[in-house]
């Protein structure tokens, strides 16, 4: 599908709400016709009218600050949002690159995604190693859970600006990223409660950040997966039991089954292996939920194609 970009950059505040999205001058879609040929014994017959392909004109809006660190040496992060010019209605998608990424490595995935139909926000996000995650009782996976709450948070109270619809929202990931959307989509609907709640039982990390967009949900509509290392229950060294359970997907997988998931990954990954997404998959299906895995030859990647294809699946555009 052809796309036009246009940029709006810009760097909201912290409780500023985004400027409206750019509404660029579209040219509707117009018929060419052929005029027939003088009318003769021998005349072809006269050709069909065809349509002019006309782009679709997608907006960027750039740099949106969603999070604000309330303990050092945590830091604030952005995202970036695309959307289609004319939207009404349209599923919203909330997307966390991997391991040594950033969101603006995905802006052809995102103007791609847009112009088919969705208000994508490409999040950077805080990524950590299980060592610097597990230190201070667990102070990193506070930080990771709770900045991609703010990321969901933000997209439901924006998205209708974008013409965006905030019940239809998509937790995507590549990597590092999918294994964080994953572990973000089986916490609670206000996980900084559940957290405040260890910290006086026991003993784990105070809060972390501070969402720019306090007032919605963190609950997610669905998962999309790319290649990610799932950790399903594998308690990670240096936490309180308590605290472990946090940060495990199979002790929380009861809490979500409406959830629908959809997963995808390599099978020549030589990174994370492709068990990791089948073990997820299958421990998924056991507890009742709509999951899919899409296994393509391939290494350790988010095909583009591919995601888009899982997400008109799940929304059936």
């Amino acid at each position: 599908m052809l796309f036009a970009l246009h940029l709006a950059a810009c760097a909201a505040p912290p409780t500023v709400a985004p400027s409206p999205v750019p509404q660029p001058t579209l040219v509707p879609p117009t018929a060419t016709a052929t005029p027939a040929p003088t009318a003769t014994p021998a005349a072809p017959p006269t050709p069909a009218a065809t349509a002019t392909a006309i782009p679709v004109v997608v907006t960027a809006t750039l740099n949106l600050t969603y999070s604000l660190p309330i303990t050092a040496p945590v830091d604030s992060f952005a995202l970036d949002v695309y959307a289609p010019v004319g939207g009404k209605g349209l599923p919203v998608v909330v997307f966390l690159p991997g391991t040594g990424e950033t969101k603006k490595g995905y802006t052809h995935m995102a103007q791609t995604v847009a112009a088919a139909g969705f208000v994508f926000y490409a999040a950077d996000w805080p990524i950590y190693t299980l060592s610097r995650a597990t230190q201070d009782n667990g102070r990193g996976y506070r930080e990771v859970i709770e900045t991609v709450a703010c990321a969901v948070r933000y997209a439901r109270a924006t998205a209708a600006a974008y013409g965006g619809d905030p019940s239809k929202l998509t937790l995507g990931g590549f990597s590092a990223g999918a294994a964080a959307a994953a572990l973000a989509a089986f916490q609670d609907d206000k996980p900084e409660s559940a957290w405040d709640a260890l910290m006086a039982k026991a003993g784990g990390p105070p809060p972390q950040v501070r969402c720019t967009q306090q007032a919605d949900s963190a609950h997610v509509d669905a998962l999309l997966g790319a290649s990610g290392p799932y950790n399903l229950s594998t308690p990670p060294r240096g936490v309180d039991a308590a605290i472990a359970d946090m940060v495990m997907i199979a002790p929380r997988l009861s809490s979500r089954r409406g959830l629908r998931v959809r997963l995808t990954h390599g099978n020549a990954d030589s990174l994370v292996p492709v068990a990791s997404s089948v073990q997820f998959e299958e421990a998924l299906k056991a507890a009742g939920y709509d999951v899919r895995l899409t296994r393509f030859d391939g290494p350790h990647a988010a095909p583009e194609a591919l995601v888009l294809a899982q997400l008109r699946d799940l929304w059936a555009r």
